[in-house]
Order: structure tokens, then sequence, then C-alpha cells
């Protein structure tokens, strides 16, 4: 078991970690598509603003830092080690995702089915 606030910092690591990567993903789209209008020399370079939306970018960045710290805190009671509570911030919208749609046992109808063999022992 883990601490809860060991849980939320490596959840909310988790998180920041995944953002990371997507920036990265557009910076790296960003550099590639300056170099191809540098080596053709056609036009002008793209500016960062084109590849990079600073308030919405921003605001979903924050807004998986803290569903990943969310995450972390409500699964602490089952992390053993800070590494997982990590995977589990970089996972924290599709878990929370799960969790929301999640059906109690009780609430899941079964399936009324045909028997099978008549009393008489034919099909």
């Amino acid at each position: 078991m883990l601490d809860w606030f060991v849980a939320m910092g490596a959840g909310a690591g988790g998180g920041a970690i995944v953002e990371g990567v997507v920036l990265w993903g557009k910076l790296n789209a960003w550099r590639e598509d300056r170099q191809q209008v540098r080596a053709t020399g056609k036009g002008d370079p793209p500016g960062l603003l084109d590849y990079i939306d600073v308030y919405p970018d921003t605001l979903v960045a924050l807004t998986r830092v803290v569903i990943g710290a969310v995450a972390g805190v409500l699964l602490s009671d089952q992390l053993t080690g800070w590494m997982a509570a990590v995977v589990v911030g970089a996972s924290g919208p599709a878990l929370l995702r799960r969790f929301g749609t999640a059906r109690s046992a009780t609430a899941i109808q079964p399936i009324e089915e045909e028997p099978l063999l008549t009393e008489g022992g034919g099909a």
C-alpha cells in the first residue's frame, strides 16, 4: 500500500509525463515543417503558435496532471510502489472513464435463456 500523498504526487507526475510526450510530438512536427520549408526555400517557416494553442493546451495539461493525481489517490490502497502510481497517473483519464461507465453486479440484468432440454428429454 502506498501513502496517499506519494500516490498523488507520482500520479500527477505520470500525467505530466504524458503531456510532455504530447508537447514533444507537436514540437517535433513544427521543427520538421520548418526544416522542409527551409530546404525548399518556398514560403515562410511556420511559427510555433501554428502548432501549440497556448491556453487550451495548458488547460488540458493541467487537467491531465490533476486527473493523474486523483487517480493515484483513488487507487493508493491498490498500489505497492511509486512506479505503479506513475503508470496509474499516466492512464488516469482512461481509468476514471472506466469508473464512470462501470456497472455494479446488481445492475446487470441476467439473460433469460430457453432451457436446452425439455422435460421429456428431447431437445
